[in-house]
């Protein structure tokens, strides 16, 4: 997948902005009709890009795809479940699983 764009940029209204902030202007800006980004993608669905970037990279998200640096998601694509852990069944499993020392 190639991710080109063709957009027009007011140069004067970048005018002070550093070379890494104008980088991620432009990338967030041109990313293809149809798709979204991890920003655009976890405001939709309440969750954090950092957690749908470990999604991507697990292939839990259908059509998820790299463009250059960034994934981009399909817009119809369905929100993954979340499988974390919530119910604290985990808590104290030291205490159960360690050998006693002291026998």
């Amino acid at each position: 997948m190639s991710a080109s764009c063709s957009m027009i940029i007011d140069y004067e209204s970048i005018v002070g902005w550093s070379y890494n902030a104008f980088l991620f202007y432009e990338r967030s800006m041109c990313v293809m009709k149809g798709y979204m980004t991890l920003v655009e993608a976890g405001e939709k669905w309440e969750v954090s890009p950092r957690l749908l970037n470990t999604y991507c990279l697990k292939g839990r998200i259908t059509g998820a795809e790299r463009a250059g640096r960034i994934w981009v998601i399909p817009e119809n694509a369905e929100k993954p479940i979340d499988q974390r852990v919530r119910s604290g069944s985990y808590k104290g499993w030291r205490k159960k699983y360690s050998k006693n020392k002291e026998n």
